[in-house]
């Protein structure tokens, strides 16, 4: 800028006075051309619109839109336009769709044309000009309707401010300016990431018009979509992402089209789910979250600079390089340092109070059911693939938890009937490994071992102790046992007492207190404390259905204790649920769906879902939070068993001198689809998988330092070894105010190569680059602003400035 105006002024000093004509004057200088010349091109979507006329208009002085067209032109059969102007530089201005009785559009649900009512129109907001030609695009959509819509309502109109508000705020919410991206199908596979999400928005509204939603349930289906496209107008606001009318929350209304139209593969086509989680997630904004971000005042090239500088300074203050360390500058970091270091060899007992305490209740379940004569089989497994192993061989088989009634104390001679069943042997298994030589094969299994006695009250006593149980399995032959290895020098024991329906009856209250051995450290067959143990105390109700099969929930807690008997840490529950769902075996034994073609036989119920919500503290740190894992179903086979929704939710503190500081708080989702009509006997393949998708939503924060809001997602099928879409959006929040909203978004084409669109609304700046590409254009709207080097992360501006984007994190 500086440079430009050094020149101008040594051009009209020197140059324009040194070619003075006759008559010792100076030649006058011209006065500015107000006027410009507009050139414009655009497609009109909702779908591809047919024979539509197009119109551009000036802005009136009161901020109302002139109703003389300043051009006209028709669409052609692919929704493209193409029409020119005379425009006042300064001034924004409207380019204009209406449907006449010729036109049609592309109805994204039904796949057929469809005409819509005479009359029906969408709009686009035009940038004031700044030269004397320009040559743009706009195109026209329900979105960009929204836009135009929200700054009309806005007092004052369509002035500059509200177009450049409008704009930011619908921006925001969809992670793209919808004037600035081409509309295509959600079948075209060379679509960008931002024609992706369109082409699903687009189809979205389709879907709303389809069903009804939004009162748009009668006359046509032209009709139910001018009606749909007219809500979506009517609750766009300048302030808020929120869209809502008349007391309708209409983003909910939208966030479940959108949910509708990725979760069906004949709507969603080649777009991966994952690439529409960020627009989900502002759909689903609450309070702040929800307030739109003021539109950058700068120059394109000063608001990059600006943005750029504020990117570095929001990351380099919370995170550094290296990662959690002792040394670390990054705020962030030097707060998960501490927060490591006081959970170092200290691992949340979760997984052991849910392990034992389901191996403890199916104990006493099997016993009053041998007891009772619904068991004729004097032993039960439960929670099959479930436990840690060596990844040397297939354990999908392998229980979790097993159990066995035995005569002897000694847990060696096994039940025979109801009247010599005296005893219990369980073990609650944490990780196997297997080896074969030859025909035989040995099994190691490191476990909680059990042994259960029934009391004369109705109570149970236990005894248990950390061990370590190999067994040798030959072909045709019995398994033996070749040792039962302790690996603590104590026992540990407690009770379990029962409420039953009767005498043995099935289970509707229970009460567990004692104490446990060592927990085995998450995924190895390594003991956290060789000398410590747990003590713990549980209580919980179970209701059982007609099926027979039982919901369980549960409160309590469990503290880890040192050798030297100091507490190093304790997992509270507030509460907790699980229940469970009919199986039955197959010929070999294996778990296999109810009705499966293999069921030979029922065999009880097994683990279907789970939730805890708990707080796990140590002296100097804490963890809040809820785990869940629902929503089980069965593979195409009827083999495989899968929870396909699992979350954890919560927040990491630090304590210092009694003070609480917390550093993230976020929330983690884990949604399986496809999986029931996935084969799991069969490999994996484009024609045989199942979808995984992860999303984290949260905030990172430490004293004295800004808000980062981030919300990341990605999508990996089990057939691919990289996602097939990514998502991240990111707020930095400065006094409870919104500074950027900055969205990244990469999928990945039929060529495997991803292809990634940056967006940041206040600024309405995006980059668009392909992995592997050198260089990428960041443009403003559709103006070229600079060109970034991958090689040498230098951003270089169109008027030659540049700026380094290494943040040497």
């Amino acid at each position: 800028m500086q440079q430009r105006v050094l020149w101008a002024a040594m051009l009209s000093a020197g140059l324009l006075a040194a070619c003075g004509g006759g008559g010792g004057g100076d030649a006058p200088t011209p006065p500015p051309n107000p006027n410009a010349s507009v050139s414009l091109t655009g497609t009109a979507a909702k779908g591809l619109m047919a024979n539509a006329t197009v119109t551009a208009h000036a802005i009136n002085s009161d901020g109302s839109i002139a109703t003389a067209a300043l051009a006209t032109t028709t669409t052609n059969a692919q929704g493209l336009y193409t029409l020119s102007f005379t425009a006042t530089k300064g001034q924004p201005y409207v380019v204009k769709v209406t449907a006449n009785a010729n036109t049609t559009h592309l109805d994204e649900v039904s796949g057929q044309a469809q005409p819509l009512p005479v009359g029906f129109a969408m709009r686009s907001l035009l940038p004031a000009a700044t030269s004397d030609t320009v040559t743009t695009s706009a195109s026209v959509t329900p979105f960009s309707e929204m836009a135009v819509a929200a700054a009309a309502e806005a007092p004052g109109g369509v002035t500059t401010a509200n177009a450049t508000q409008a704009v930011t705020t619908v921006t925001q919410l969809l992670s793209f300016n919808p004037s600035n991206v081409v509309p295509t199908t959600a079948g075209d596979a060379n679509a960008t990431p931002n024609q992706q999400k369109l082409a699903v928005m687009l189809t979205a509204v389709s879907q709303l018009a389809a069903s009804g939603a939004l009162g748009c349930n009668t006359g046509s289906a032209g009709e139910k979509t001018q009606c749909v496209v007219n809500t979506l107008a009517d609750a766009a606001s300048l302030p808020s992402i929120k869209l809502e009318t008349g007391g309708t929350d209409v983003s909910a209304a939208l966030g479940t089209a959108v949910a509708t139209v990725v979760n069906d593969p004949a709507l969603v086509g080649s777009v991966p789910p994952a690439a529409l989680d960020g627009i989900r997630a502002n759909l689903a904004c609450q309070g702040a979250a929800c307030n739109a971000v003021t539109p950058t005042q700068a120059s394109a090239i000063e608001a990059a600079k600006t943005l750029f500088t504020q990117i570095k300074s929001d990351w380099t203050a919370l995170f550094s390089r290296g990662g959690a360390t002792s040394i670390a500058t990054g705020a962030a970091n030097a707060e998960a340092w501490k927060f490591r270091e006081a959970m170092t060899d200290v691992q949340a007992p979760a997984e052991m109070l849910l392990k034992d305490a389901g191996t403890l209740l199916m104990a006493v379940d099997l016993y009053n059911d041998y007891k009772a004569g619904r068991e004729t089989v004097p032993d039960r497994v439960r929670a099959e693939d479930l436990t840690a192993n060596d990844g040397m061989s297939d354990f999908s088989n392998f229980a979790a938890v097993a159990c066995s009634l035995y005569q002897d104390a000694n847990v060696s001679v096994l039940a025979t009937a109801p009247a010599n069943a005296n005893f219990i042997g369980c073990g609650a298994r944490y990780y196997v490994s297997r080896t074969v030589s030859g025909d035989t094969t040995t099994i190691t299994e490191w476990r909680h071992g059990f042994t259960i006695t029934p009391n004369a009250n109705g109570s149970f006593g236990y005894t248990t102790r950390a061990r370590e149980r190999v067994r040798s399995c030959t072909t045709g032959s019995p398994c033996t046992l070749v040792a039962n290895n302790s690996l603590q020098a104590n026992f540990y024991a407690g009770t379990v007492t029962p409420t039953l329906t009767g005498t043995f009856g099935r289970i509707t209250g229970f009460s567990i207190a004692g104490e446990l051995p060592a927990a085995f450290v998450e995924g190895t067959n390594q003991l956290v404390d060789v000398n410590g143990h747990h003590t713990w105390s549980l209580t919980g109700t179970r209701t059982i259905a007609a099926n027979n099969m039982s919901t369980t929930t549960f409160s309590g807690q469990v503290a880890a204790i040192n050798g030297d008997g100091s507490t190093a840490s304790t997992l509270k529950v507030s509460n907790g649920s699980t229940s469970e769902t009919p199986v039955w075996r197959d010929a070999s034994g294996n778990e296999v769906e109810p009705g499966s073609p293999t069921a030979v036989s029922p065999f009880g119920g097994t683990f279907s879902g789970g939730t805890l919500t708990l707080t796990w503290t140590t002296p100097s740190a804490e963890f809040e939070g809820t785990f869940s894992a629902t929503d089980s179903v069965w593979d195409a086979s009827g083999t495989s068993l899968s929870p396909t929704k699992v979350t954890l939710a919560g927040s990491l503190r630090n304590i210092n001198a009694g003070q609480t500081q917390e550093f993230l708080n976020g929330r983690i989702d884990a949604t399986v689809t496809g999986f029931d009509g996935y084969d799991n006997t069969q490999p994996d393949s484009t024609s045989n998988f199942h979808t995984v998708a992860f999303t984290f939503v949260g905030q990172v924060t430490a004293p004295g330092r800004p808000v980062l809001e981030l919300s990341a997602s990605s999508s990996l099928r089990s057939h691919e070894d990289e996602p097939s879409a990514v998502n991240l959006q990111y707020r930095s929040i400065v006094s409870g105010t919104a500074r950027n909203v900055i969205t990244v978004t990469g999928t990945r084409g039929g060529n495997g190569v991803m292809s990634f669109a940056l967006n940041e609304a206040a600024s309405n700046l995006s980059l668009n680059w392909v992995d592997g590409a050198t260089s990428g254009n960041l443009m403003q709207g559709t103006s070229l602003v600079g060109t970034i080097d991958e090689n040498t992360k230098m951003l270089t501006f169109s008027d030659g400035q540049f700026m380094s984007l290494d943040f040497g994190l």
